[in-house]
Formats: C-alpha cells, sequence, structure tokens
C-alpha cells in the first residue's frame, strides 16, 4: 500500500507508553520522550493525533497513518470486550456482531465510538470496510500442541521490535530518563493484535505463536 510498516508497528506499539502513569494528561509525557528521542514526525503526530477529544487534545490526524490509528485505537476496545464476552479467535469473529456492538452503547460503555467513525473519515474507509479488514487481517487459528491443549497461533504478521524498558506496553517508573535506541535499531519481536491491526494490510506471514493481551488499558 505504499506505506512503512515498520513505522506503523512502531507507532501502534508505542502510542500509549504513557498511559499507566500519566492517564491523566496522556499522551502529553509521550510526546515529550519521543521528540527527544528524536522519533518521527508521523509518530509523534499520529500519537498526538489519536487522543483527539481526550485530555483536550484537538489534533485532528493529516496523516494515513495518524487515520488508520485514531480510527483503529478504540475499536479494539470492541473487539476485545467481545472476546471476553464470546471467546473465539478474532478471525473468527462476523463484522455484523461488531457493528452490532458498537451500536449498542451499553456494551464496552468506556470506548469512544465517535473517534472511530473520525478516523474511519479521515482515512476514507467506512466502518464496513474497516471491521471486515481488521478481522481478515488478524485471523488466529486454533492448533493443538503435542500434549493436546489448545492455543492460539498468529497466521499474519507484522514487523516486530526489540523488547526494551520504553517500548513496554507498561513503561518503568524510571521511563522518562533511559535514553533509548535509534529508532531505526528497532528489531523483530512477538506482535500483539492492536498493533498489528494497525498496520496496512500486507504483510509478511509469521507462524509464530502468541498470547493475546488486551491492546489498551481501559
Amino acid at each position: 500500500l505504499g506505506h512503512d510498516p515498520h513505522l506503523w508497528y512502531i507507532t501502534g506499539l508505542l502510542h500509549d507508553i504513557d498511559f499507566e502513569q500519566h492517564p491523566e494528561t496522556h499522551p502529553t509525557q509521550s510526546l515529550g520522550w519521543f521528540k527527544e528521542w528524536n522519533y518521527p514526525e508521523n509518530l509523534i503526530h499520529s500519537v498526538e493525533a489519536h487522543a483527539y477529544g481526550y485530555n483536550e487534545f484537538k489534533t485532528l490526524p493529516a496523516s494515513p497513518l495518524a487515520a488508520a490509528l485514531l480510527a483503529t485505537d478504540e475499536l479494539c476496545g470492541i473487539f476485545y470486550a467481545y472476546r471476553k464476552m464470546n471467546p473465539i479467535p478474532y478471525g473468527e469473529m462476523k463484522a455484523k456482531s461488531i457493528k452490532k456492538k458498537i451500536k449498542d452503547l451499553n456494551f464496552a460503555a468506556k470506548v469512544d465510538r465517535a473517534t472511530i467513525f473520525t478516523g474511519g473519515e479521515h482515512l476514507s474507509i467506512d466502518l464496513d470496510e474497516h471491521v471486515t479488514s481488521l478481522i481478515k487481517f488478524l485471523p488466529p487459528r486454533r492448533i493443538t500442541n503435542p500434549k493436546g491443549s489448545i492455543r492460539e497461533r498468529v497466521t499474519r504478521g507484522s514487523p516486530r521490535i526489540q523488547s526494551t524498558p520504553h517500548c513496554s506496553h507498561t513503561p518503568s517508573r524510571s521511563l522518562s530518563r533511559i535514553s533509548p535506541p535509534p529508532f531505526s535499531s528497532f528489531s523483530p519481536v512477538k506482535p500483539t493484535p492492536c498493533l498489528a491491526i494497525v498496520l496496512p494490510h500486507r504483510a509478511t506471514a509469521d507462524a509464530s505463536p502468541t498470547h493475546v493481551h488486551p491492546p489498551f488499558s481501559s
């Protein structure tokens, strides 16, 4: 699709890096860190724009990456909440079921539906296409290991980054004092659903097993 999947993946991974410690000002602290670390302007803009309407942030997405992050971030909350209620692989979910839950304001009530639609408008994609794409993009399949237990294996993958303290979803308390590696030095590690979902839909197949975790802090 002409986009940098590495940049999209890193942005998806880091966009909530300061949320746990600074929910009242998120993403102010992370924006400062990214600028200090000389991270790409598109990443910084996208992280700021994903907070549109939250903590008085008013920046609208001005790039496909920013629009995709805004359109997908809260929608992941719907997917995760639906999976808690109906524990099936994301790839087996039905688009009409997800759309029904989006319309049901009592379901995952803390999810801000307005940002999903705002992001979709700036991404020039309608809700049907967006939800269907997310379901198709990350279809875990059930496999049986030698002991007979069931686990999930992600059948589509993405560029992955090395696990370091400053890019953990739960930041360390000394996060702001960490000197991070250059952005270009990130190397692959296992993806998580939200991050893969945010990527453009052409990614390298990856059969590495992974455990699914919530991609948001609600």
